[in-house]
């Protein structure tokens, strides 16, 4: 007897890719053919997993077999979610300092929020910045963030006592802001960061 059979596959991709790409210049009124201003070409081939499910006779066998996709294209420079510069880039996050303020009395953070210094011989300094996800998944700052300490012209550290930060959406931004209780002659001129890079790896069949 002749067995009829179906087959149904369906692939769900979730994956985040770092590529090398070749970038083109390109010229005004690129003529057809070529790779138009501003655009890369995106060549890459890599590993997925798909869930086929197939009808034998009735009987119904889902099945996750290998699969390869491969990526050839050309992409716009400006059709980017994001973008960020080698400088301001720490890990996954684009970092940006907005502006660094000094408070020898309270610092009003919010309407419900302020904060003073444990000392009269301290002062706060306050560092406010900006930093979007440059990832595809969400970005948590309580383990995201691995240190963040001021350092000051001869070298020396001082941790932060207060960290005003929020979770992070792919491609968003949002407001990140440090606050430092130090002596009144410290002038902290600069920060070190430290953001921990996470990669999920699936574990090979």
């Amino acid at each position: 007897m002749r067995r009829l059979f179906s087959m149904l596959i369906g692939v769900t991709l979730a994956i985040g890719l770092v590529v090398v790409v070749s970038g083109h210049e390109g010229k005004p009124n690129t003529p057809a053919g070529e790779v138009p201003a501003g655009a890369v070409t995106v060549r890459q081939t890599f590993p997925v997993s798909a869930s086929v499910t197939v009808d034998v006779n009735g009987e119904v066998y889902l099945l996750t077999v290998p699969a390869m996709i491969s990526v050839d294209t050309q992409v716009l420079l400006a059709n980017a979610v994001v973008s960020s510069s080698n400088s301001s880039r720490v890990g996954v996050l684009d970092w940006v300092i907005l502006g660094i303020d000094e408070y020898t009395n309270e610092y009003v953070y919010s309407k419900y929020q302020s904060y003073s210094s444990e000392s009269v011989d301290n002062k706060l300094i306050v560092v406010s910045s900006k930093i979007t996800n440059l990832d595809i998944k969400p970005f948590e700052n309580w383990r995201g963030i691995d240190s963040v300490e001021g350092f000051d012209a001869a070298g020396s550290r001082y941790e932060y006592s207060e960290k005003l930060c929020d979770d992070v959406n792919p491609g968003a931004t949002e407001a990140c802001t440090f606050v430092f209780d130090v002596p009144k002659t410290v002038a902290i001129i600069g920060l070190d960061l430290a953001v921990i890079d996470r990669k999920s790896i699936r574990f090979e069949q």
